[in-house]
Parts: structure tokens; sequence; C-alpha cells
């Protein structure tokens, strides 16, 4: 996402009662009536969010400010299980107005929602860049304090954030299987595909990636779906299991890449031949994986490897 120049953002934070403010309603009500469009599967991003996002330029009091931020971080979280193209319009609709009112906002805590909701929202890096220099040059020590926390948050993401994670545009089957998944509480993020991989659970991890989740999340590899499946899945059951097979072969399917490294050059299927077993390294071998043999000095270790890569 680009950056935001908040000096180009015009926001009026007056408190009002008529006029644009009672146009936009009650920022409860109005999130409340997209959550019911987003539930059946048929929301229109101006009809049923543009309004929320609308409170944000004039809302009629503090109050309705800071309900106005909670409700479109709630709707908009990337860990959330809204669809992915109610994500992406949030975050970006939100974003430049977010910016202006944790700088300019009324309150201290206004301005800190505001901040912190991108964060939630999965803003880039580069978005959260501005927002923790918003909130150093504050000053309130509150405020300040959340752009530490950013700073730290930043240290260990993906430099697109987690809604860049998550595509859109997914058609009937990405809204059949984000409604699939709200059914069991899952959330739709890369977060859920890493536990759902971890856990071997095939069905929703192929529902996940189904609903617009990439199979190639994460910073690196050691953050990747693919490798919470192989070394943290097989290493949690003590070896391979067919649940596990089966999801690191819906992974492969939906486009995991076997070549990523780690930040010692050693690819997913060193992990493979500690932790899992023939069937795992054979569909690695078949994705055409290689491996970075050093890792591997095991006896048995490098005889799975050598009879799935005929080597």
């Amino acid at each position: 996402m680009r950056p935001f120049p908040v000096v180009a953002i015009t926001l009026v934070f007056g408190l009002a009662t008529a006029g644009p403010v009672a146009a936009h309603g009650n920022p409860s009500a109005l999130a409340d009536r997209a959550a019911r469009a987003i539930a059946s599967g048929k929301v229109d991003l101006a009809r049923d969010l543009a309004p929320l996002v609308g409170v944000l330029r004039a809302p009629a009091s503090t109050e309705d400010l800071r309900t106005a931020i909670d409700k479109i971080k709630t709707l908009g979280c990337a860990t959330g299980s809204s669809p992915a193209e109610v994500k992406h319009y949030l975050l970006e609709q939100s974003t430049p107005l977010l910016l202006k009112i944790g700088a300019t906002g009324p309150t201290v805590f206004a301005r800190g929602d505001a901040l912190m909701a991108l964060r939630e929202m999965g803003a880039s890096r580069a978005v959260l860049d501005q927002a923790a220099t918003i909130a150093e040059k504050d000053s309130d020590d509150y405020v300040r304090s959340r752009g530490e926390i950013l700073r730290n948050f930043m240290k260990s993401m993906p430099a697109g954030g987690a809604a860049a994670e998550v595509k859109a545009g997914g058609g009937a089957g990405a809204t059949a299987a984000t409604a699939a998944l709200k059914k069991k509480d899952l959330g739709v993020s890369l977060d859920q595909l890493r536990r759902s991989s971890l856990e071997g659970a095939a069905a929703d991890v192929q529902a996940l990636l189904d609903a617009g989740v990439s199979a190639n999340g994460g910073a690196g590899l050691n953050d990747s779906p693919l490798y919470f499946a192989v070394f943290s899945g097989c290493g949690a059951k003590g070896g391979e299991t067919d649940a596990l097979v089966s999801t690191v072969g819906m992974l492969l399917k939906g486009g995991a890449d076997v070549k990523r490294k780690d930040d010692n050059g050693n690819t997913i299927m060193t992990s493979a031949a500690q932790m899992c077993g023939g069937k795992i390294v054979g569909s690695l071998t078949a994705a055409q994986a290689t491996m970075v043999s050093a890792m591997v000095t095991d006896p048995r270790e490098k005889a799975l490897l050598q009879r799935a890569t005929r080597k």
C-alpha cells in the first residue's frame, strides 16, 4: 500500500448533530448492518461499509469516533472472519483517515485507538512506520507509547502486512469457503492457515486457500504454512500422519514455494527429512524441492532422502 501524506488529508472533528453527520448515523448500528450483509454473503462495499467509514470524517461525538474506529478495526481485522474484499476495502479507505485522527484527533485515546487499529487491520510496514512516527511526535505519554509498541511489532512483520497475505476477488468459491470458516469460528488469515497446517486440519487448510490466503505467506521459510505443517506438525506428532500428508499436498497444490530457504540456506526438505517420513519427503521431491544436506547428519534421515530422490 502506498504511503499516505497526512498533511494532504482534510478532516473535521467538530461535534455536530445535523448535516453530513446525521446522514452517517450511529456507528454501532452501521456496523451491525454491515455485519449482517457480510454474513449473508451479499455485502455491497459502497452501500454497507462506506457509511461506517464516513463516521471517521465527521463524527457526531468523541464517543462515536472511538466507536467507529473500534467497529472498523473489528470488521477489518486481519485475523478475523470477514471476506478479503471487506478487509481490503476497510483498510484502503480508512488508512488515511486513521492516520489523520492519530495526528489530530480530539483525545489521546482516540489518537491511540486510530494508530493501533492500523496494526490490527494488517497495514503494511510503510503505513505502520507513518503511524509510529505520528505517535512518537505526540505530546502525550500514552500516545507516544503506542509508537514504541508499533516499532516492536514492525520488527517481525512481513513488509506488505498481514492484509496483503489474503487476496480478494475469489468469486463464489471464496465466498463459500469464507462462510464455512466463519461457521467454525476460524479467521481468514495467514495466522489461521499456519495453525491449521500445524494441526493437519486438511479441510480447513483447503478452505483457507480457497478463501484467498496465500500458501506462501510469511516473511521467510520458518514463518510459512508449509514449515508449520512439516517441521512443527510432524515434530508435534512424532512423525508424519495421513492428515499432515494431505495438508502438505494441499499447500503444494496451492502454490507453496519449496525453494524458500531459511537463514542457513536450508529448504523445507531438510525439515521433512528430520521430522516427517517418506510420503511427505516424496511429495516435496515430486514438487521439485531440493535441499542442503549439510544439516542432515543422521544416517536414517540421509537414507530417507536418498530413497526419495533416488540418489
